[in-house]
């Protein structure tokens, strides 16, 4: 438990570097989450035995930095969470455990105030597949996985500090197919609970981040990622090698829309034209091209964007001819940028990736 509190406050300060709040009030989060595995592939039902509980503790501030980025995220807080699960079945799922740092967005700001919250980081599972101890597992196949939670929820004041709150949640965790079987597990469930406002007793100044980018109405990105990928339980890691070159148009300070061209070098599927009898391959046959629309929501020094592609050059879409990508950038320098990204086909995660990427134009 040491060891899991201590990443918790890496967490905490990390964001306190992203969004820098040093001077807000520290809201407490305690919640409870209720809901179900749904089974969204043919064969698991027989894993989900009961329902999922889910406790959350969060900790929160109004982010100043995203509030100064545009006043229409007036309100908008950015914290960290963690998650203790039960996902149903002990004896073959067993328990997991998630850290992660999260963005709040106030939708609706009346008596009764309405939100959304957007959580994503690393998660552990007690008990994932295992060939001889657990085989019957075919939804996560390593203890450490992405984890991802959604919630939409509602506010109502008690008193001046304490709130209660009620809304939905969705929470997901996957290892992007690192490791096999990755059917991965998805939570859709209710929510319950009150958050609490502490007053700081010190107020810190803090030296602003010396980072703004520019307000280019056309902007032009290259990013090379890289990920690894099992293609059956035999613990071979295949790597991924990929580049995606985006064109956006911001249709507000907040909102970009976008055309994506994506390249794969995915050497998974070697192992999978073979094994399908279809003969050697050589590297065009490894390699898919795809071209997609694309969101991006514009926090300052964090973006993040969601992307539906179809695949213009495929050997075999034995997969599906559409695929999914949802990810994030950091933005080290006006210029430079970190990424992480997943790439799904609909349900099931195809890989992760961790990239860099360079702005090439803006206008």
């Amino acid at each position: 438990m040491k060891k899991y509190l201590t990443v918790f406050i890496i967490y905490i300060n990390s964001y306190c570097f992203l969004f820098g709040q040093h001077t807000n009030p520290i809201i407490v989060d305690l919640k409870t989450h209720y809901g179900f595995i749904a089974p969204h592939r043919k064969g698991f039902s027989n894993l989900v035995r009961g329902h999922s509980a889910i406790f959350e503790i969060g900790i929160k501030q109004n982010s100043e930095q995203i509030n100064a980025w545009d006043n229409k995220l007036q309100k908008s807080k950015a914290g960290a969470k963690i998650f203790f699960g039960d996902l149903g079945n002990r004896e073959q799922l067993g328990r997991f455990i998630a850290i992660a740092p999260s963005i709040e967005f106030l939708l609706l700001n009346k008596k009764i105030k309405w939100s959304l919250n957007l959580t994503n980081g690393i998660g552990y599972v007690s008990k994932p597949f295992n060939l001889k101890t657990n085989h019957k597992n075919d939804l996560l196949g390593s203890n450490i996985n992405m984890f991802v939670n959604f919630q939409t929820q509602c506010y109502l004041n008690i008193n001046s500090r304490l709130k209660f709150t009620s809304g939905l949640s969705f929470s997901h965790l996957s290892n992007g197919a690192f490791a096999l079987p990755n059917l991965g597990i998805n939570i859709p469930g209710i929510l319950i609970g009150f958050e609490y406002k502490i007053d700081q007793e010190f107020k810190q100044k803090k030296k602003p981040i010396s980072f703004a980018k520019s307000a280019n109405k056309f902007l032009l990105l290259s990013d090379f990622g890289f990920g690894i990928k099992e293609y059956t339980v035999d613990g071979v890691k295949n790597p991924i090698v990929s580049n995606s070159v985006d064109l956006w148009y911001a249709i507000s300070k907040t909102s970009s829309i976008g055309i994506i061209s994506d390249l794969f070098y995915n050497s998974a599927l070697q192992r999978h034209f073979l094994k399908t009898n279809q003969g050697k391959t050589n590297s065009l046959q490894v390699i898919r091209h795809g071209i997609g629309l694309g969101y991006k929501l514009n926090l300052s020094r964090v973006d993040l964007y969601c992307q539906l592609g179809i695949y213009t050059y495929a050997k075999n879409n034995f997969q599906s001819f559409m695929f999914q990508k949802i990810g994030g950038y950091v933005w080290i320098t006006q210029n430079l940028f970190a990424s992480v990204n997943l790439k799904t086909h609909y349900a099931v995660a195809d890989f992760f990736e961790f990239g860099l990427g360079y702005r090439l134009w803006g206008k």
